[in-house]
């Protein structure tokens, strides 16, 4: 878990440092209504991710320091992991759809009923029926082929009658 927990979060501050920082800020200044859910979607994204963030680094830091002699830096202690591991888990994962969902709304086009092209009507080309020539006649029609496969193959032989093996 440790290990596991950690590259999760350091991961996670990179992210955050390089991506989110940036993107939450463009969305503060471009949307000047604060009740527009362009704005109150990342604001619940950031809350949640944030708590989930701090509580994962909070719990780290207690991985990574118990039974050592930095254990005392840590003001406050629980041996009790479970249940703070399981709400950080879920908070990342709530985080995580929240940012799934963001995307989607930020990134999907959006096309209006009434924006969009009427489809066109066209005409059916139907072609006109041409006339062809008369097709050559064949070099050989089905009935003289087989006529000459028949002269060519040898006669069957009677087969002798098997022995037989019942007596009478």
């Amino acid at each position: 878990h440790k290990l596991v927990m950690t590259t999760v979060v350091v991961v996670n501050w990179v992210l955050i440092a390089l991506l989110m920082a940036n993107s939450y800020r463009s969305v503060v200044e471009f949307t000047p209504n604060r009740s527009d859910i362009n704005f109150i979607l990342p604001t619940i994204h950031l809350l949640t991710g944030s708590l989930a963030q701090i509580m994962g680094t909070y719990l780290v830091l207690l991985m990574w320091t118990e039974n050592t002699p930095m254990e005392r830096l840590i003001l406050i202690r629980t041996r009790a992991i479970k249940t703070p591991m399981r709400l950080t888990l879920s908070l990342w994962l709530v985080t995580i759809l929240l940012g799934f969902g963001i995307y989607g709304l930020f990134n999907a086009p959006s096309v209006i009923a009434e924006e969009a092209p009427s489809p066109v009507v066209t005409e059916e080309v139907i072609p006109e029926a041409q006339s062809t020539e008369a097709a050559p006649a064949p070099d050989a029609t089905e009935e003289i082929i087989i006529d000459e496969l028949e002269e060519t193959e040898e006669p069957e032989r009677d087969a002798p009658e098997p022995a037989s093996t019942e007596e009478s």
